[in-house]
């Protein structure tokens, strides 16, 4: 995959179109302090997770690039979408689009959980189905 910046990611979504779209749900787990934290400060849990994290590791992991300045987190979010564009071998488009939200965690797990709705759009139906099979093999955390 080599990244590429897409000027308007969203006309380059839908010149793509849906007819080579692949779209899924995913529960990303993320380690947190927040068991450590909850012990320290039983009034006042802080959860240690950002999606500025998840960004970066999605974004490195697919190996493509940030657009639309969704590689721009606020600390305090609780949701996110992020743009990514790329080209895959032969000269062929890839976007995606993952729309994450933040799940709670509670004082008895030390974890978090980022749901993710994943949608990925290529000019060609064999690569979504490589970049899917990619992406399922990946552990991002």
């Amino acid at each position: 995959m080599q990244k590429v910046l897409k000027t308007n990611w969203s006309t380059s979504w839908d010149e793509i179109g849906v007819e080579n779209e692949f779209e899924d749900h995913l529960t990303l787990s993320i380690p947190t302090l927040e068991g450590y934290f909850f012990y320290l400060y039983s009034f006042c849990p802080i959860i240690i997770v950002s999606f500025l994290e998840c960004v970066e590791k999605i974004s490195s992991c697919m190996e493509m690039q940030p657009c639309e300045q969704s590689e721009q987190v606020a600390e305090e979010k609780k949701s996110h979408i992020l743009y990514l564009a790329g080209i895959y071998r032969g000269g062929h488009d890839v976007l995606v689009r993952a729309q994450m939200a933040l799940e709670g965690t509670s004082a008895a797990s030390s974890a978090a959980t980022i749901s993710m709705g994943l949608k990925i759009r290529s000019s060609n139906q064999s690569v979504v189905q490589a970049i899917a099979a990619y992406v399922y093999k990946q552990s991002f955390f």
